[in-house]
């Protein structure tokens, strides 16, 4: 839906006022009239940060606990994980839903048989840029204040620091990411070496997609000035999912980050016929109720579906060496 949005956008940007009325009421009316025939539940909404706790390997059950009580410090792995925005300065109507998890349930409900573990939903969802500028809009650069990226960036830093006050040492911190969630998480450890052990990131991406350039400069230039900075460390202990189907961001556009030493890049696997597929299963956002899937065509969310568990071993392999 949002790769349409641009599009649409875009698309809006060309026409007279009259006609952009016009296509704008035409497109209200024929969204609203579909929200009202499609009004079902897919999967439950989490709206603010908590601990989640895996009790067993469906994603349905996890356990959201906003605080622990008694921390142990001790001998335990601390994975921070935040989630992609929405929004590029304004804030966002959820952090995350269940279904994000679905293969994060799998695949930690089985590490922590190894290790003892906290994992912990870093969400972003409140926090908004000075400017509050609007989806698929330009801006003056440099920004005009503090912008949702930094201040998210912050955000994770004062988390980082509360978390090693209660205990925990960088070599037992892991941050995890999704698209813009994972890309400052790599920002983040890439400025200070010990900062956290490692990232764990899935399609970082958070200023695309590219072909909107004249309509995103300013965030594209933010883009840039990313990269010259993360490109500078002399470590960064990192594995990094990309899809080569992405339109944010793909195996070719961040190809750079394989010059920088401890990063490990993996390619996932592509689309075929628009639809993913692994061991013959259509790879899908899976639904926390009795209704029909809807597969995944994007392969910025593959690591929604339980599809990627084609990749345990690998990311068990780094965890485990990072920690030994």
């Amino acid at each position: 839906m949002i790769n349409i949005r641009f599009f649409i956008e875009w698309a809006l940007n060309q026409l007279s006022n009259n006609l952009k009325t016009l296509i704008l009421f035409l497109l209200f009316f024929i969204f609203s009239f579909s929200a009202k025939t499609d009004d079902y539940e897919y999967t439950k909404d989490i709206h603010s940060s908590t601990f989640i706790e895996f009790e067993d390997s469906d994603y349905r059950n996890i356990i959201l606990k906003k605080n622990i009580n008694i921390i142990d410090t001790e001998n335990r792995i601390l994975f921070i994980y935040t989630p992609g925005s929405m929004n590029d300065d304004r804030i966002d109507g959820v952090c995350s839903t269940f279904n994000e998890f679905a293969y994060l349930t799998e695949f930690f409900y089985e590490f922590k048989k190894t290790y003892n573990i906290y994992f912990y939903l870093n969400c972003t969802n409140h926090i908004h840029g000075d400017m509050k500028i609007p989806n698929a809009s330009n801006f003056p650069f440099p920004y005009r204040g503090i912008s949702k990226h930094q201040k998210i960036r912050e955000n994770l830093a004062s988390l980082v620091k509360e978390f090693k006050k209660k205990g925990f040492d960088r070599n037992n911190i892991f941050l995890v990411g999704h698209s813009c969630g994972a890309w400052h998480s790599l920002f983040a450890a890439s400025q200070n070496y010990e900062f956290v052990n490692s990232v764990i990131a899935f399609s970082p991406s958070c200023f695309g997609p590219r072909y909107l350039y004249f309509q995103r400069r300013g965030f594209l230039k933010q883009r840039k000035q990313d990269i010259k900075k993360i490109s500078k460390s002399n470590f960064l202990s990192s594995i990094v999912f990309v899809s080569p189907d992405d339109v944010r961001e793909n195996n070719m556009t961040l190809k750079w980050l394989k010059k920088i030493d401890g990063v490990k890049v993996i390619k996932t696997f592509k689309r075929k016929n628009r639809k993913y597929i692994f061991n013959s299963l259509q790879c899908n956002f899976h639904s926390d109720f009795n209704v029909d899937e809807i597969p995944i065509i994007d392969g910025h969310n593959l690591h929604f579906s339980n599809c990627f568990k084609k990749y345990n071993s690998e990311i068990f392999d780094f965890i485990k060496s990072r920690i030994s």
